[in-house]
Order: C-alpha cells, then sequence, then structure tokens
C-alpha cells in the first residue's frame, strides 16, 4: 500500500513505498572445460570480446613479476567456444618491436594497447621490468583487414590520465575519449571523443566535444554514453546520467537513467550493463532503454569478476575462475531509472543484513 503524506515541514508531498522484495538474479553457472582452465592456471586472463561467436580471451605470461604479482605484458589469446565448452584455437600475441599490454576485439577489429615500437636492446625485456624512464608513454593502434593503424600515444608519467576505449559489437567501430584518473574521471579539457569508422575499409575518424562523457559507445545509428554531473556542490560529489543520441548528433541526446554509469550497451540495444552505488556497494544493474526501467543483480560480489556480452548465449556474463555466470534478462523491471533519489541511507548493520540475505550458494571450488 502507498500511502500520500504531506510534509507541512517542507511543503511538498513526499511517498512512503511498502517494503520491496529485493530479489536474486537469475544465472546460470556453466562450468569451463578443464582445458581452459588449465591453460589459465598461473595467468592474469580475461575476456576481451569476441569472433565470430567465439568468446576470445586474453592471457598473460605466465612470468611473474619483481612484486610477485601477475605480469603485465599480454602473451596470447585463444578462441573458445562457450557453446561446446572447447578451445578452438590459440594466437600469439608478441610481435617484433612491439608489446602488448591489452587487447579489445570484436569480430576482426582489433585494438591494441601497448608499445608499438621499443628499441632492439629491450626487444627482450618484459613490460614489468622496464622504468619509467626508459618508456613513459604507451600506444594504441588498430588492427584490421591485414593492416596496422596507430592511433594514439599517452604520456603514462602523466599519472592521472586515463583512455578509455570500446570497439563496437560488430567489429566496425571504435569509441575512444581521454580523460582525468579514476577519482576525478574527467574534465573541460578531456573533452573530445573520437569516433573511428571502420565501415568502408580505410578508417575515418569523426571528433565530438562531450563535455565530461564516459563510455561511450555505439548500437547500430546511436551513441550510448554516461555524462558526469555533481549532485552535491557542497562536497564536489559527482555521479552520472546515461544517455543516447542519434549518430554524431548531442543536440539530439535522450535521458535513460540517472546515478548510474554504462558499462556495456547490449548489441541489439535493448539493454545496458550498468552500475550503481548500492547500500554502500556498487552493484551491477540491467537498465532496459525503451522502458526507463531497471532490476538489480543479485546474489553474489560479481565486481570481483570480469564481465562481457557472451556471443554465444547473448547474454551479459560474468568470468570466474572456474565457471562462466550468464545473467538472464529479467522478465520485469521494478525500478524507475528517472526520477528518483540516488542514495538511501542505511547503518553498517543494515548493509550487512541485507547483503547477507541475498546470496546465492558458493561457487564449488571458488
Amino acid at each position: 500500500m502507498k500511502l500520500k503524506i504531506l510534509c507541512l515541514l517542507c511543503g511538498f508531498p513526499f511517498f512512503l513505498n511498502a517494503q520491496i522484495n529485493y530479489t536474486l538474479s537469475k544465472e546460470t553457472v556453466v562450468q569451463k572445460s578443464p582445458q581452459l582452465i588449465k591453460i589459465q592456471e598461473q595467468r592474469y586472463y580475461f575476456p576481451v570480446g569476441h569472433y565470430q561467436n567465439l568468446l576470445v580471451y586474453q592471457l598473460n605470461s605466465r612470468q611473474f613479476n619483481q612484486r610477485g604479482k601477475f605480469s603485465e605484458e599480454a602473451y596470447a589469446k585463444i578462441y573458445y567456444d562457450e557453446k561446446y565448452g572447447t578451445v578452438r584455437d590459440s594466437i600469439n600475441l608478441k610481435k617484433k618491436g612491439k608489446k602488448v599490454i591489452e587487447i579489445s576485439q570484436q569480430n576482426d577489429l582489433i585494438l591494441y594497447h601497448g608499445f608499438y615500437s621499443i628499441p632492439n636492446r629491450y626487444e627482450n625485456t618484459m613490460i614489468d621490468d622496464l622504468s619509467p624512464d626508459t618508456m613513459n608513454y604507451q600506444d594504441f593502434w588498430v588492427e584490421k583487414d591485414g593492416r596496422s593503424y596507430k592511433i594514439a600515444t599517452s604520456p603514462e608519467h602523466y599519472i592521472d590520465k586515463t583512455i578509455t576505449s570500446i570497439v563496437e559489437f560488430e567489429g566496425r567501430y571504435l569509441t575512444f575519449n581521454k580523460y582525468s584518473g579514476e577519482y576525478l574521471r574527467s574534465n573541460i579539457a578531456d573533452s573530445i571523443l573520437s569516433i573511428y569508422d571502420f565501415s568502408n575499409g580505410n578508417p575515418s575518424i569523426k571528433k565530438l566535444t562531450c563535455i565530461e562523457c564516459i563510455n561511450a559507445q555505439i548500437v547500430g545509428g546511436n551513441i550510448f554514453y554516461g555524462k558526469k554531473f555533481i549532485y552535491d556542490k557542497l562536497t564536489d560529489n559527482y555521479d552520472f546520467n546515461i544517455y543516447v543520441t542519434p549518430k554524431y548528433d548531442l543536440s539530439k541526446s535522450k535521458l535513460l537513467g540517472e546515478y548510474m554509469e554504462p558499462l556495456l550497451v547490449s548489441p541489439d540495444g535493448k539493454y545496458i550493463l550498468a552500475k550503481k552505488d548500492f547500500h554502500e556497494r556498487y552493484t551491477y544493474i540491467i537498465l532496459n532503454t525503451e522502458t526507463q526501467m531497471y532490476d538489480y543483480i543479485l546474489g553474489r560480489e560479481y565486481y570481483n569478476y570480469h564481465y562481457f556480452y557472451s556471443p554465444a548465449k547473448q547474454q551479459f556474463a560474468f568470468d570466474t575462475k572456474n565457471s562462466i555466470i550468464y545473467i538472464e534478462f529479467p522478465s520485469t523491471f521494478p525500478f524507475q531509472a528517472i526520477g528518483h533519489q540516488k542514495y538511501e541511507h542505511f547503518t553498517k548493520e543494515q548493509n550487512a543484513i541485507f547483503w547477507e540475505k541475498h546470496k546465492h550458494q558458493s561457487l564449488d571450488g571458488e
């Protein structure tokens, strides 16, 4: 039952809602094949995209760095068939004169982050052992149809700078933008969004001024993106809203969700995997772009896993040590994405009780 109460002190009505029954996410947990688990053992690895319905993993070197952590140098990628649980192929990422830190691949468009060209004397030196004085920059380049295109160089000694890029699911577009570090996220000086179009052979570039925008990605004829805003000017606290706009025309932007950060858009543009502050945690949600309603993904500490969109299952998914967790799209979306206040304040005890109540059974061996 909903009660409408007039607040005599503040002069406007507010609402008290009956207790909301939050539900656990509907998930399917699939064990990885023993072959894949063996290959990933003693490595830093994560999904980086797809190729013709095969899931692509990046594998870093088995060698540990001087800090005793997994190496930062990418060594290989593998193609994994989710449907049949088999490793279909593996490709060495080591190329003469280059060193790779991370890749992103959608079909035959591959984005590389690393060193496009290194001196010969460092050819056999691991990235982890290169001092900042030796290589104080990093490059971004693309490979498509057997050709290589260098698109940016970032001076890594500016530690407050971050570059984000998202390859479109079909492998035709790349969005690329630079902003301040994770704490500040963006500022007016870093407001240029670069969109590379590889759909007609030679790439073309379109640059848009999108102040304090993040995680822009193209789906169909639209651009989905997040935009920072200050919700408390006294403390400079900020969050993000989600927008969609026809390609290259930011003046027609439409608000899809408030107080939520976009992460990944489904290839049909109907759903967005996003994150939102909830019970003192950043919590993943699925936003329905047609209704501007959303639901929480509850049951695990999903933020400990790498998220991706499964090309075979056509669902958002999370990669764990021994399993892949597929999240079913909700049959109903109970929460409005626009018009609600961001924060509800709970005690530490209330938060602990909530998260203990909303738990899936633990995964075997993890």
